[in-house]
């Protein structure tokens, strides 16, 4: 993917529609700090595919069909932002005289989307197994290993990060730097990893 940069990210998992606050009060906010451009959550610069097929052919004892799948995605992107940041007194004198002024904003620390979860490298193994027990049935079994070397890579994680309000600030009164949360670069739910290795077996009947 060569391009997929914005400034807002209209949806989210489970949350089709997500309302915008580009241009909001444009005399306190400050779009290069509450919603600078950058890469996009859905933006990944590579995906591969690579797969091959190799069948054995018995004769009467059967047939044999295996195939190996290489799947690699480099990686997704997060922000450096910190929600709900209280609105600095610099900003706030600038406010000409909105009925409900905004106290809180988001901050970005650094471009959207300049940081990176881990890629990952799977490989997917299967084999068929067939026997023409007559000329128009035959009996297969298939089984597939999932991850087979068993890749834990972490394709997501815990991103929070908090404004250092001790440390210096820009020309509008707003941090520059944060400090990462105590779960910082950890999985939150098992899905944060790359699917685990699994074991698939199945049976059928071809006619």
């Amino acid at each position: 993917q060569l391009d997929n940069d914005g400034n807002f990210e209209g949806e989210a998992a489970n949350f089709p529609v997500a309302p915008s606050a580009l241009d909001n009060y444009p005399e306190i906010l400050v779009p290069a700090r509450s919603a600078p451009g950058g890469r996009l959550a859905q933006f990944q610069r590579h995906r591969i595919r690579l797969w091959t097929n190799y069948g054995l052919d018995f004769g009467a004892g059967g047939s044999l069909d295996l195939g190996l799948l290489y799947r690699y995605d480099s990686p997704r992107t997060y922000s450096l932002v910190s929600p709900s940041v209280p609105v600095s007194a610099v900003q706030l004198a600038r406010d000409p005289g909105y009925a409900q002024p905004p106290f809180f904003q988001d901050v970005f620390f650094d471009a959207r989307g300049s940081e990176e979860y881990e890629s990952s490298h799977v490989f997917d193994l299967a084999a068929v197994f067939g026997l023409k027990l007559w000329p128009e049935v035959e009996p297969w079994l298939k089984l597939e290993l999932r991850n087979l070397f068993n890749d834990d890579s972490l394709v997501a994680f815990e991103t929070t990060v908090f404004p250092d309000l001790s440390g210096p600030v820009d020309a509008d009164g707003i941090p520059t730097r944060f400090v990462r949360g105590p779960n910082f670069g950890k999985a939150r739910v098992p899905e944060d990893y790359v699917t685990p290795r699994e074991v698939l077996v199945s049976l059928g009947v071809r006619f």
